[in-house]
């Protein structure tokens, strides 16, 4: 897989911030990055979320 350019605790900021009302332009003024750079760190949290959902279907695997 490839490796993302986005840290961990990047990403985790990212989601909490998305759970929030939080405004996508608030969110990359907060962590210094385009909105082009936040578009990409949507689809890597998507992939994340499909393959926890993926994985806890499976029985934890």
């Amino acid at each position: 897989m490839k490796r993302s350019k986005f840290t961990e605790a990047q990403i985790a900021f990212a989601l909490r911030q998305s759970e929030t009302v939080t405004r996508m332009e608030e969110i990359c003024w907060q962590m210094g990055v385009s909105q082009g750079d936040i578009f990409q760190l949507e689809e890597t949290i998507r992939w994340f979320r499909r393959s926890l959902i993926t994985q806890t279907a499976a029985g934890g695997r």
